[in-house]
C-alpha cells in the first residue's frame, strides 16, 4: 500500500487492508505509528532503514490473523464516523 495520507489510510481500513508505512517526509511517520499503535501494521520503517529482512518482517507481521481481527474492529469505527 502506498500511503497519500489520512483518507487513504482510512479508505484502506475500510477495505481490511494492512498497511506497511515507509515514511520518506512530511506527516507520514505520525500515520505510521498511528497504524502499528491500532496494531493493524508493523512498526514504520524509516526510508533509510529500508531492508528486505526488514520487509519480510512488516509482511508476516501483516499476515497474523490478529491484525485482521483488528482491522475488523477499526472498520467498525471508522464507518461509523
Amino acid at each position: 500500500m502506498i500511503s497519500f495520507g489520512f483518507i487513504f489510510n482510512n479508505l484502506y481500513f475500510l477495505w481490511q487492508c494492512p498497511t506497511t508505512i515507509v515514511p520518506f517526509f512530511g506527516d507520514q511517520p505520525f500515520w505510521g505509528e498511528r497504524v502499528h499503535d491500532r496494531r493493524v501494521g508493523p512498526p514504520p520503517i524509516p526510508v533509510d532503514e529500508f531492508s528486505l529482512p526488514k520487509l519480510i518482517e512488516a509482511i508476516n507481521f501483516m499476515l497474523d490473523p490478529k491484525v485482521n481481527k483488528n482491522l475488523i474492529s477499526l472498520k467498525f469505527c471508522v464507518s461509523a464516523k
